[in-house]
């Protein structure tokens, strides 16, 4: 059997799990110990995908891109070793050829760092959410939550807090606090 029979059979496999839009950055299979099927790490543009064949089957390990906490690179005398940590789950690969393994470990890191870019945006986004968009009440009247810019009680701390803090003037604390009253 030639030597890339077994990694076409499962990039074949590989190709046939794939969702729209998703294509295969890159793969490296483990060197071939006694004529077992060997591993295959593929790379594609959404997830990391670790192919198992079988005697009577296969399996597929995949994850996707941005649950991706880390990944490592071991080499040693016969190889290399990839391993990659996903939020509960690890997976390791020993015996990758080495310049391969260099070329995916390169790859991994760079969607890691996305990865973690992306958290970092999202976590501010929700920060942000969270602090412009403070429900003080229950839902009031028009089925519409009662933010801290439209009560009037929340209006006349923030008012106060102003005028204490020394940010505006005692007339201005008045002209405001009327306005606020009657607009209740």
């Amino acid at each position: 059997m030639p030597q890339d029979a077994p990694l076409n059979a499962c990039m074949s496999k590989v190709n046939e799990i794939l969702t729209s839009e998703e294509s295969i950055i890159f793969s490296v299979s483990q060197t071939s110990i006694a004529g077992l099927k060997p591993d295959t790490v593929v790379l594609t543009n959404k997830r990391f995908i670790l192919y198992h064949p079988g005697l009577l089957g296969c399996k597929f390990d995949d994850f996707l891109w941005r649950d991706l906490i880390n990944v490592k690179l071991n080499e040693g005398i016969m190889g290399a070793k990839l391993t990659f940590e996903a939020k509960n789950n690890k997976i390791t690969v020993d015996k990758l050829p080495k310049t391969e393994a260099r070329k995916a470990y390169s790859i991994a890191q760079e969607k890691e760092q996305e990865a973690n870019e992306n958290r970092r945006q999202r976590q501010m986004q929700e920060d942000s959410a969270k602090a412009g968009h403070i429900v003080v009440g229950n839902v009031g009247a028009g089925n519409q939550p009662t933010t801290v810019a439209d009560d009037p009680m929340a209006k006349l701390t923030k008012l106060k807090n102003m005028f204490d803090a020394g940010l505006i003037t005692q007339e201005e604390y008045d002209k405001k606090k009327a306005e606020i009253l009657a607009s209740m």
